[in-house]
């Protein structure tokens, strides 16, 4: 019995000395994975945040054409001052010192997939184009026709501010003021959110096309210089496209919006595209604002006032920067996909490429800049066979 009752204390106090250890053990192991913690957060490129619960951080969802659910603006950096700007496209490109068109060559072109760009299989149509020589170095249904989305804003620029070019009709330029009507507030985005009674000049509204490529900014520029009449607008749009030789284009509005019917979308080829682009670039000031990478619309305090971000990704400095790129416009709509018009100059050599039907914005960006490389690579093995 006596050494029963030994055993058993033995036990007992084994079990409460293992017991002091165990927590002696856990308390150091606490303050252990505390200190690394903390060192983690120290040292660490961003720094420790707690979760924050979603409950009232979410802006209520637009409904198309509503301004009764319009989220209200977040806080925006001061207002961006257009910045100034030196001409990068040269004057002795024959395109840009005249409007007399000239035959691009097609004697040393690279036609359908390009080898070794592998992400030329994803381009419906194509074209790239020296614009100082008139050489074009690559082409893929470079003559068909396909819709081309908010490219179409270059023909709506073009013709909106050759207008405001008529001191006559136009005394202001485009210093002259626009007042919002009703009809735009309903066109789909991308948009800068125009309300009916607001009024900006045409020059605001030309920059809110170009940087932002915004539909209601498009729309409301048809209305004005239509007389009212966005489809009168359109027509001239059309009568334009014939004055510069366009044959495979046509354009049903001024924005690039899909119509209800596949068939009316607006469309062009790449290469009626060339001519659009080449009288595009004789305005020194729509190649300014075709290079702008951000600028504020509306003043700080204003309702609906925010900051326009540039969708061209390839301009220097965006998240496919490419050397030279000075602009001009990009595209995209579910039948169109992801489209883009780009004028690089390097050296005073300015390329053009035109690309339609790209499936993701990352295939169309990251080709674009494969295929400006490639062109510039290939125009000096050319001038060195010449």
């Amino acid at each position: 019995m006596k050494l029963n009752l030994k055993l058993v204390a033995v036990l007992v106090i084994a079990i409460l000395v293992a017991h002091a250890v165990l927590i002696h053990l856990l308390i150091q192991t606490s303050s252990m994975t505390e200190s690394v913690r903390q060192k983690k957060q120290i040292h660490s490129e961003k720094p420790f945040v707690p979760p924050v619960s979603k409950q009232n951080t979410e802006p209520k969802k637009e409904r198309y054409g509503s301004r009764t659910n319009t989220p209200a603006p977040a806080p925006q950096p001061a207002k961006i001052p257009e910045p100034a700007w030196t001409p990068i496209i040269p004057d002795e490109i024959p395109a840009i010192k005249s409007n007399t068109w000239r035959p691009l060559k097609y004697n040393r072109t690279i036609k359908g997939n390009i080898g070794s760009i592998q992400a030329s299989r994803g381009a419906k149509s194509g074209i790239l184009v020296n614009l100082n020589t008139r050489q074009v170095l690559w082409a893929k249904n470079a003559d068909k026709p396909y819709p081309i989305a908010s490219m179409t804003k270059l023909m709506t620029q073009l013709l909106a501010y050759e207008k405001t070019l008529d001191k006559n009709m136009y005394p202001d330029g485009l210093r002259t003021k626009i007042k919002i009507v009703r009809e735009v507030e309903a066109i789909a985005p991308s948009k800068v959110h125009l309300s009916a009674g607001e009024v900006f000049t045409v020059k605001d509204l030309l920059l809110a096309a170009s940087i932002k490529s915004a539909n209601d900014a498009a729309g409301m520029l048809a209305i004005f210089f239509g007389n009212g009449k966005m489809a009168r607008f359109v027509a001239e749009m059309n009568q334009k496209a014939k004055d510069l030789g366009m044959a495979h284009t046509t354009f049903t509005n001024p924005h690039g919006l899909p119509e209800k019917q596949k068939n009316l979308d607006n469309k062009s080829s790449p290469e009626d595209m060339v001519r659009l682009c080449e009288a595009f670039l004789q305005h020194e000031e729509l190649v300014k604002w075709a290079g702008i990478k951000s600028l504020a619309f509306r003043s700080k305090g204003q309702k609906n006032y925010h900051v326009m971000w540039n969708h061209n990704n390839l301009l220097p400095g965006a998240r496919y920067g490419t050397k030279g790129v000075t602009g001009l416009k990009t595209g995209f709509t579910n039948r169109a996909g992801f489209c883009l018009a780009v004028t690089c100059t390097r050296n005073g050599e300015t390329l053009l490429a035109i690309m339609t039907g790209f499936k993701t914005l990352k295939e169309r960006d990251s080709f674009a800049k494969a295929l400006l490389n490639w062109g510039y690579r290939r125009t000096a093995a050319l001038n060195k066979k010449n």
